[in-house]
């Protein structure tokens, strides 16, 4: 009685560590394809959110008004336009335009939560203007992604300025962004 008492309590303890690595191992599984979907789900957000800032980016980019200020650097753009209802409606951040040489000649950072104009990021600032990688020098070329700076993160779209029509020569580069 004793040996058949013992294997009854062997086989037992065999049969729960075996259920038991099974449902590990389907735990596992289970979690695994849950934080694949997630991470799937966030990817295809932050895409539509790059298409989005990228036609916005382009509407702004490729219009006379844009072009001409990067001319004549006549403020009246900036009054009529770049209010900062402007940037609450947009759903941006901050609004660049850079020369042809890299240059900022306009910024302006704006906190969607809080409603009011901030002061524009210095290392976003530094990251802009170290780097070549944003200026567009052809006319269908742009830049779309995720920049990591020291203090954050930020989701930004490149593109030439450019008339209505699209054609150039380029003036200069817009970039526009969300934290």
């Amino acid at each position: 009685r004793l040996i058949i008492s013992l294997m009854i309590i062997f086989s037992t303890i065999l049969i729960s560590i075996f259920s038991g690595l099974l449902m590990m191992e389907k735990t596992f599984e289970i979690e695994n394809n849950s934080i694949t979907k997630d991470i799937q789900k966030t990817i295809k957000i932050i895409n539509y959110e790059i298409s989005n800032l990228d036609s916005t980016a382009i509407d702004w980019a490729f219009w006379d008004d844009t072009y001409y200020y990067v001319i004549d650097k006549n403020n009246d753009y900036v009054t009529n336009n770049l209010m900062d209802n402007t940037f609450s409606y947009l759903e941006i951040n901050f609004f660049v335009i850079l020369d042809t040489d890299g240059n900022i000649i306009f910024k302006k950072a704006y906190d969607l939560i809080e409603g009011k104009e901030i002061d524009f990021p210095k290392d976003l600032e530094n990251s802009i203007s170290d780097n070549e990688t944003f200026l567009t020098t052809k006319t269908d070329g742009f830049v779309r992604g995720i920049l990591n700076t020291q203090e954050n993160s930020v989701i930004l779209v490149s593109r030439p300025i450019l008339k209505n029509d699209s054609t150039g020569p380029i003036v200069g580069t817009l970039i526009i962004g969300q934290f």
